[in-house]
């Protein structure tokens, strides 16, 4: 069934904090459970001057005392119930992010999930300053603190929640430098002390089983993340203007996986979605007057949006904690869920620890080789053919990723079949036991198909559509995405061909204009366009039942035939094989 319907538990809500409060009487007098504050001054030594003596004014409290605040919503239940934390990014302190989940927490509470959305406003910006992410540690240590309570709150029989909570199933969720802080808080959690300063031990070692980075940042800490055995998950507006790239694949990147059990890392991209409307507190990605500025018309409506993400979030947290395996084909391809789902177009990224890699193009620069012993790549009239690392739109900063730039045009072609190809050593796929049940796998993405064109080629073009289109057509441009075949052949050289788009949603290539004005998008955000790719899982089934002398045992060769499309570029990455699930 849709994972973002409600489940069968009556819900409850409730408050825990300091009872100090002077703002917030929810964290203050009309708190229901009381909290000790903790000592952040070893991780924050940026409190100070300024912004010290107005942040103290305005909450009553320093850095030796950060409070342990939350928003709780639960089953009315026995238990023991999965735990998942929940915490905003940054955004104005005085309009206080933490209740801006409460979608998600009434959602999961009915399905039998405990959740507590943190407030962490106090490390905010306001007009005092902004810790500009100084304070990523912090956030991130401060959820830890958080588990330190319900671990001692699940085993005192004096406390409501004894023996109520599942400490071996935690989920933590994060939202902006919140999406940051939640892979910094997954990382501490496995540390004796504190990296940037041994005189502060940690002892965490929590069941951290899943991990949820909503429009993350991930570059605000100097220290990037390197995760082991965890379930991930991360979902990315098109018109984010506050983190305008996927950042939460480059995290995801760093995510490396045992043979067992069994993990995945996933990411949904939701071209039509911003970075605001996650949090119902936050809405818009910018205060006035330069919302006024946001190409708004292009973006989808804040519940559309919040729905996406209970469909996607229920769902992991489902498949991740709660072993409901029926929910990760969702995570490989979005209409799984197309019923589920607010009209639109979406994109997935998915990889999980079965997957047998053939081409990742990470390991070197040679262009004949794949991340296999063996593995060679042979080309046939390509106008295109170059390894690079991908960039985001701003030409600047790296997404950590090497990809296969692939382009053709008949017109310049010898006998008119461009391909790329991917032979597979004998010996690794009969290792492999390589079956019908198994599925072939890639990353793809529509490429730019200026570099088909020649400088003066491209100038013409440029003028004559200037001449044509109108402002409003300038706001969101597709173009029609490319066409190929997919080919399996075996060693006794029997072919199975398919036409890609027969088998995959193959998307166009999006060009996102963030404010309405296209010279200012631009100016401020960089090129309207940057390579996104999406992850697709072919059943190997599919090509035998259409051809069933081909012999999957002795499978030879992968190509990617260029014989659809008159001419197109394409990114290509991550070529290989998913053992079966």
């Amino acid at each position: 069934e849709n994972p973002a319907t409600p489940g069968k538990y009556a819900v409850k809500k409730l408050f825990y904090g300091s009872g100090k409060d002077k703002r917030r009487p929810e964290y203050g007098k009309k708190v229901n459970l009381i909290t000790k504050s903790v000592d952040a001054s070893l991780l924050l030594p940026e409190w100070k001057g300024f912004k010290k003596k107005m942040r103290e004014w305005y909450w009553g409290f320093g850095v030796k005392e950060f409070p342990i605040n939350a928003r709780v919503w639960y089953p009315e239940g026995d238990g023991p119930f999965p735990l998942v934390l929940i915490v905003h990014g940054n955004h104005g302190m005085e309009e206080y992010s933490d209740p801006g989940y409460a979608y998600l927490g009434e959602l999961l509470a009915s399905k039998g999930y405990i959740m507590a959305s943190v407030d962490e406003n106090f490390v905010n910006a306001t007009w005092s300053g902004d810790f500009v992410g100084k304070e990523m540690q912090t956030r991130g240590w401060l959820l830890l603190k958080h588990l330190s309570i319900w671990k001692e709150w699940n085993q005192a029989k004096d406390n409501q929640f004894f023996n109520k909570v599942n400490m071996d199933q935690i989920a933590l969720i994060g939202h902006s430098r919140g999406g940051e802080a939640i892979a910094i808080a997954a990382a501490f959690n496995e540390l004796s002390y504190y990296p940037d300063d041994a005189s502060l031990k940690f002892d965490f070692n929590f069941k951290i089983r899943s991990i949820v980075a909503i429009a993350p940042t991930d570059r605000r800490y100097t220290r990037r993340m390197k995760l082991n055995d965890i379930n991930y998950l991360t979902l990315q507006g098109g018109y984010d203007s506050d983190e305008s790239s996927f950042f939460g694949m480059r995290q995801a990147g760093r995510i490396t996986y045992s043979a067992e059990p069994y993990f995945f890392k996933a990411g949904l991209y939701m071209p039509g979605g911003n970075h605001g409307q996650f949090n119902s507190v936050w809405k818009l990605d910018a205060g006035a007057p330069y919302s006024w500025l946001l190409n708004r018309k292009a973006m989808i409506s804040e519940k559309d949006q919040q729905e996406a993400a209970k469909v996607y979030i229920a769902g992991f947290l489902d498949a991740t904690l709660k072993d409901k395996k029926e929910y990760i084909p969702l995570f490989g391809n979005w209409q799984y869920g197309k019923a589920w789902l607010p009209k639109g177009d979406y994109l997935n990224r998915f990889e999980d620890n079965q997957f047998i890699p053939l081409a990742g193009f990470e390991e070197d620069i040679d262009l004949t080789t794949g991340s296999v012993k063996g593995a060679v790549i042979s080309t046939s009239d390509l106008k295109v053919w170059r390894e690079a690392e991908l960039f985001y739109r701003d030409g600047k900063d790296k997404q950590a990723n090497s990809a296969v730039i692939i382009g053709w045009k008949k017109e310049n072609t010898k006998v008119g079949k461009p391909s790329y190809s991917l032979s597979i050593p004998d010996a690794f796929i009969t290792s492999l036991s390589i079956a019908n049940d198994d599925l072939l796998a890639f990353s793809l993405s529509a490429g730019n198909t200026k570099e088909l064109k020649s400088e003066k080629e491209e100038e013409e073009k440029n003028k004559d559509k200037d001449k044509e289109k109108t402002e409003e057509e300038k706001l969101d441009v597709k173009e029609t995405a490319p066409d190929f075949s997919i080919v399996l052949i075996d060693s006794l050289g029997v072919e199975a061909s398919i036409p890609a788009s027969e088998v995959i949603q193959i998307l166009p290539r999006w060009e996102i204009q963030y404010l309405k004005l296209k010279e200012q998008s631009t100016e401020a955000f960089g090129d309207l366009w940057e390579p996104t790719l999406a992850s697709y899982q072919l059943p190997l089934s599919y090509f035998t039942k259409k051809f069933p002398t081909l012999k999957i045992p002795a499978l030879r060769k992968i190509e990617f035939r260029f014989d659809k499309s008159e001419s197109g570029v394409i990114i290509l990455d991550k070529i290989g094989f998913e053992k079966k699930r």
